[in-house]
């Protein structure tokens, strides 16, 4: 057993026989609810300093833990990536694994070791110990352990369009800058980048006026995306065990039943022990295979989940949404906005030229789109519209065709 139960786990002590103490671990119900707030935030986060700001902002304390530096509740690096890799979270506990800086007792090397002399790992799967699926840990690894992505910082506003809009004049994503306005990642710099062409004109765009031009495409959008959502449901009801899936389940119960005849026997069988080893290196193959299927699986399920809520919500009660699940909407469905801009401050107007719908393979041009303007002075002084507000003049010739490569 461990010396100190993990985050999410204690230490039950049952009586054994001749008078001896069993100790096995189990979970914790005092710890549940933060265990399932780390689902969540590992799910949605995008780096681990994220997943900091996160619990630190919604109060959530690490329960009291006893280390060498003493008694502390502060989360850390440190301890988010121990909970990543200690295999117990997916329902395996190792005994008597132990790192080269310290040492093992005289006990320990005298009854722990094989017959080659090393030091033996006493490994105990047991299912109900489990807080997550392996297939969904293995997916968190690989999403922290990319160090080369964009590194995020905790912004005063929500930029839900960050990752779908372009700049017009150097196709570099646009970033989050202020309340929702949006600018070429070049705009800090004077149009120069380190990575990548130069930008001659950064472009700056409101959140709300790319909503109005999305709006005037989202109907054809949303029906594609609804159709794939259905399609998409079915398929993760429908999905039954893989060929690799049925062959492992078949091979393990034959290693089991292999493994208790050769136990009975007198004289093992060498045959059977390398019949045995045979059998074993193939199981370890089938289930690095069958966990590749379950990270698949478990993507598509989560596909499903979100195209969903497209299903739940139909266009016509999109409008008496909320502003951000509206935004949220939006970036499910589009990639690759670029936005045009012409004229000059209340003379400005907004064209969409392009996107590519989340859900499909090729980007589509808009010919003829819809304007989205400011309203004329003339109009706001008699009343017509209304300061701050956003005239759309929808186009009765607006085409959208596939782009050319």
């Amino acid at each position: 057993m461990f010396l100190k139960p993990p985050l999410g786990y204690m230490t039950v002590q049952s009586p054994g026989d001749r008078g001896r103490i069993l100790k096995r671990p189990a979970k914790n119900p005092d710890h549940a609810a933060v265990t399932v707030y780390l689902e969540q935030a590992f799910d949605e986060c995008t780096s681990l300093h994220d997943v900091l700001r996160r619990l630190a902002q919604a109060g959530v304390q690490r329960p009291a833990f006893r280390g060498r530096g003493g008694e502390t509740t502060i989360w850390s690096i440190q301890t988010l990536l121990y909970i990543l890799r200690n295999p117990i979270y997916t329902g395996t506990y190792v005994f008597g694994r132990f790192d080269g800086n310290r040492r093992r007792s005289t006990v320990w090397n005298k009854f722990a070791v094989d017959e080659d002399g090393a030091i033996r790992e006493f490994v105990h799967h047991v299912p109900e110990l489990a807080c997550w699926e392996p297939a969904r840990v293995r997916r968190w690894q690989r999403k922290f352990s990319q160090r080369n992505g964009p590194r995020t910082r905790n912004r005063s506003y929500p930029h839900p369009l960050a990752g779908v809009l372009v700049c017009n004049s150097c196709g570099q994503q646009m970033t989050g800058a202020g309340k929702d306005k949006y600018s070429c990642s070049s705009s800090n710099h004077g149009g120069a980048r380190k990575n990548g062409p130069m930008c001659e004109r950064p472009q700056w765009l409101s959140g709300r006026v790319i909503m109005a031009l999305l709006r005037t495409v989202l109907p054809e959008v949303m029906f594609g995306a609804q159709e794939l959502a259905a399609e998409t449901i079915r398929q993760a009801g429908d999905r039954k065990p893989s060929a690799a899936e049925q062959r492992l389940a078949y091979l393990e119960q034959r290693a089991e039943r292999l493994a208790d005849d050769y136990a009975e026997m007198d004289t093992p069988s060498e045959a059977l022990k390398a019949k045995l080893q045979e059998i074993q290196r193939e199981i370890n193959r089938l289930r690095d295979q069958v966990a590749e299927e379950q990270d698949e699986r478990v993507a598509d399920e989560q596909l499903a989940a979100s195209l969903g809520s497209l299903v739940g919500e139909p266009l016509k009660l999109f409008d008496t949404l909320p502003e951000d699940k509206r935004a949220r909407i939006h970036q499910i469905l589009f990639r690759g906005v670029r936005v045009s801009c012409d004229g000059r401050g209340v003379a400005r107007r907004w064209r969409l030229l392009e996107y590519a719908p989340a859900f499909g393979a090729e980007t589509l041009m808009v010919t003829d789109s819809a304007v989205v303007r400011l309203p004329n002075p003339a109009d706001i002084r008699i009343g017509k519209s209304a300061a701050g507000s956003l005239v759309i003049e929808e186009s009765q010739t607006q085409v959208v065709t596939t782009c050319p490569m």
